[in-house]
């Protein structure tokens, strides 16, 4: 009921994202509390790209047993197009990129990061992320740099995003 509320605000998904999250702390992170996540997010049908992005997420946070479903999610989140906010755009490609990169497939986990970044450039995760396989795998440092910069400089305090700057700094 707090998620169909959610929906009516008109903030472009904003308080459907949070009570969205909410909702989904309410069960476990194993395969059995994302199903009934899902079936909750689901019970109307197919839930709007918002919900897909967050079923995504929750299906990547079980590691490879969750993946595939987690890649579905993601697929439709991206099928939605420009329907879905960019904000859900954004995480489905960060969780995109995450479940790519836990399967070895660094360039299009790369690709994924990048798209995430493109979407929301607010997101040190994503900034973090991009920055490391853009420096690694393409050996963009001009790029690579700018993105590992804006991530310390939105979460200063976090001990992987300066040592991704360290990194690029060093190559």
């Amino acid at each position: 009921e707090a998620i169909a509320a959610a929906r009516q605000a008109g903030d472009y998904g904003q308080v459907e994202e949070q009570a969205s999250r909410l909702v989904r702390e309410l069960f476990g992170s194993d395969a059995e509390g994302a199903r009934e996540y899902e079936s909750v997010l689901a019970s109307g049908g197919t839930p709007p790209p918002l919900g897909a992005a967050l079923l995504a997420e929750s299906w990547s946070r079980i590691g490879p047993a969750g993946a595939d479903k987690a890649m579905e999610w993601c697929d439709k989140v991206r099928a939605a197009g420009d329907a879905a906010p960019a904000g859900g755009r954004a995480a489905a490609e960060l969780t995109r990129g995450n479940v790519l990169y836990g399967r070895g497939d660094l360039p299009a986990a790369c690709d994924a990061f990048v798209r995430s970044v493109e979407l929301n450039p607010g997101n040190p995760s994503a900034l973090n992320n991009a920055a490391f396989l853009l420096v690694s795998v393409r050996g963009e440092t001009v790029q690579s740099l700018e993105f590992a910069t804006k991530a310390v400089q939105l979460s200063p305090q976090s001990p992987d995003f300066l040592d991704t700057l360290g990194l690029v700094l060093l190559k």
